[in-house]
């Protein structure tokens, strides 16, 4: 008789200790997550779709061409047209929008997350251009010293806010990563501030050119164009998506 209750005591145990969790009001051992505007998907499950819809990147409202190389949780940017620097310091806003997959099998979502990232200058080499009323060098007809413009550029830029928002269907359910400089923030290091710049501050291989001109007049314009790395990290709604954004400056080149 002993032993009956024994055995009788464990079983009510276990069914108090796996039963009572599901049976309270939003009860479950997997504690899944509710999305800010219905439907549920659990923690870090949404993967991107590697067959499917490619991702779209947009900047200022128009859609760009980059090269993308996906897994199911990472996507990587390698590369994109030309990014203007001054318009994503004033706040124009670039945008990846990629299908996702989430196992929970929602009929639909809304969700948004929000975090902070710098863009980091990469080693890769630099595509620059000089044009003046006389000539047109650059890449291929001119040979300069690329580090010492390479030093003209932010090292880093600072205070981008990103934000994932996912919405849609089970079917086509799709998710955009959003990054836009944040007002008010210190957007770089190492940064030579302004339109203009005189000769005086670019390599010497330059100092023959604009001998005509006289002091303070306008010689020419001169193109910078750099790989600025990023990473977003993985959160509830997404997995990580990083890689790089191809930036282009112009500056004014004055006689010293």
């Amino acid at each position: 008789m002993a032993r009956w209750k024994k055995r009788f005591l464990l079983l009510f145990l276990f069914l108090l200790f796996f039963l009572v969790p599901l049976l309270l009001p939003g009860g479950s051992t997997s504690n899944p997550k509710a999305f800010a505007g219905g439907g549920r998907v659990d923690k870090g499950s949404p993967s991107f779709v590697t067959n499917g819809e490619a991702p779209v990147i947009r900047f200022d409202g128009e859609e760009m061409y980059a090269y993308f190389q996906t897994t199911d949780k990472l996507l990587t940017v390698d590369g994109t047209d030309e990014i203007s620097m001054p318009k994503l310091l004033e706040g124009e806003e670039i945008s990846i929008t990629f299908p996702v997959s989430s196992p929970d099998k929602q009929n639909s979502a809304t969700a948004s997350e929000e975090g902070r990232i710098n863009l980091t200058l990469t080693a890769d080499p630099i595509y620059w251009r000089f044009v003046t009323d006389k000539d047109d060098i650059g890449v291929g007809n001119f040979t300069v010293n690329l580090e010492a413009l390479k030093e003209l550029l932010p090292q880093e830029l600072k205070g981008f806010t990103t934000e994932y928002r996912i919405s849609g269907t089970e079917k086509e359910l799709k998710e955009s990563l959003r990054i836009k400089h944040a007002d008010n923030e210190s957007d770089s290091t190492g940064y030579i501030a302004g339109d203009g710049l005189t000769l005086n501050q670019l390599p010497e291989e330059f100092s023959r050119i604009g001998r005509d001109k006289s002091k303070g007049e306008l010689i020419g314009r001169l193109k910078l164009a750099a790989n600025y790395a990023f990473k977003v990290p993985p959160n509830e709604y997404s997995a990580a998506v990083q890689g790089k954004l191809t930036l282009v400056i112009w500056k004014n080149i004055y006689k010293n």
